[in-house]
């Protein structure tokens, strides 16, 4: 480009070309890393359902000697109020766990954006 003029159609071409091969590969690296965060929050989401899921049939279990003292509401609450720790850390883990499957989904939309630009 001489003197603050366009440059030709095809250095235009072939510059594009360059930024669009820079943005996939950028992308597609997105994608690898956030590829690995989801598999890591859906282990963590595993762990923590399981965890929350093994005290609530536990304090279950417990629950049996409320029978005929609460109503079936108020035993509910007591058994949401024993396992209220893993419950908290099982929402917080699922939030993430979906947070992460958004990033994604949107890296990927990002993906198949640039792919079809390139191929214009």
């Amino acid at each position: 480009m001489v003197g603050g003029g366009c440059a030709k159609p095809r250095e235009r071409k072939k510059m594009n070309e360059q930024i669009e091969t820079q943005d996939i590969n950028q992308t597609a690296l997105e994608i690898k890393v956030a590829l690995a965060n989801y598999s890591d929050r859906a282990k963590e989401f595993a762990k923590a359902e399981t965890d929350f899921k093994l005290k609530k049939a536990d304090a279950t279990l417990k629950a049996r000697e409320l029978e005929g003292k609460y109503t079936v509401a108020e035993k509910e609450a007591w058994i949401l109020l024993e396992c209220s720790e893993e419950y908290k850390n099982y929402s917080t883990l699922e939030i993430r766990l979906n947070l992460a499957k958004e990033r994604l989904r949107a890296l990927q939309n990002i993906l198949s954006g640039l792919q079809t630009a390139a191929r214009i």
